[in-house]
């Protein structure tokens, strides 16, 4: 097995790992793979295969995913950038390229720097636009750049985006995580608009879609609680209370499964 084969095997136990949640061995996954290939990009340099230095960017980029999950906005923006100057060295009119634009956007929209967060969306967004139109990645950059138009609190600008992105997924994938979460962010700016009906017509779609494809997710809880919200804001207290208290239940129920942190925050999200 050569060492391409080798790496390659590593970063799918990795990915793996990490669809379970165990970060820490997704992390040690991902820097073994790392390793066996630094020594052939040192040896050979400029004159390293294509494959080689593409498989390093995509090392890059995972363990920049995992500091993120984490927590780690700074290292993980650190490994977002290197993963970055490999793909624009290499293939910048790439998707792989794309997805490391746009994780360096999510990150500095975590940090509230929403004008380079735009930038760096609609930079992966202008490059996935000439490759995979209509692809989910094409989809989840909208939805991404719509997310910081409705933090700057621009709506109509945040509304349209989001639309784009929900047509886009209901036409691959009706019934995915992603078509749900596009209900959820249009639901969102309803909301924000002041139309509750519309806005909890969104949810409803979302909630039906992830009750059945991802019943015991963070997202669960989120739409349960937007919901309640909903009805609150309209004075129906008996549905209001009804969906919170499934919130609570679903949150308190990842958080016995998971330990995570974060769960108790989703009701104020």
């Amino acid at each position: 097995m050569d060492i391409i084969q080798q790496a390659t095997q590593k970063i799918e136990e990795g990915q793996s790992c990490e669809a379970q949640g165990q970060l820490r061995e997704a992390l040690r996954c991902y820097e073994d793979a790392l390793g066996m290939l630094q020594p052939e990009l040192d040896a050979l340099g400029e004159d390293a295969p294509a494959e080689l230095w593409l498989l390093a960017g995509g090392c890059l980029n995972n363990i920049g995913s995992v500091y993120d999950a984490q927590g780690d906005l700074g290292r993980a923006l650190e490994y977002f950038q290197q993963a970055l100057a490999i793909g624009q060295a290499i293939a910048p009119q790439s998707q792989q390229t794309a997805t490391h634009l746009n994780n360096i956007g999510s990150v500095y929209y975590a940090r509230g720097d929403l004008g380079r967060a735009l930038e760096y969306n609609q930079q992966a967004l202008a490059i996935i636009e000439q490759i995979a139109p209509n692809s989910q990645k094409y989809a989840t950059i909208l939805n991404n750049i719509g997310g910081v138009y409705y933090a700057q609190g621009d709506l109509g600008r945040a509304l349209e985006y989001f639309l784009q992105a929900l047509a886009i997924d209901q036409a691959i994938a009706p019934q995915s995580q992603q078509t749900a979460t596009d209900l959820t962010n249009i639901g969102l700016v309803y909301k924000a608009q002041g139309d509750l009906e519309r806005a909890l017509d969104c949810y409803q779609q979302a909630l039906a879609i992830i009750q059945q494809v991802a019943p015991n997710s963070q997202e669960h809880a989120t739409i349960l609680t937007h919901i309640g919200l909903v009805y609150y804001a309209q004075g129906d207290w008996e549905r209001a209370t009804a969906y919170l208290e499934q919130a609570v239940q679903a949150i308190e129920s990842l958080r016995a499964r998971a330990g995570s942190p974060r769960a108790k925050e989703l009701l104020f999200e």
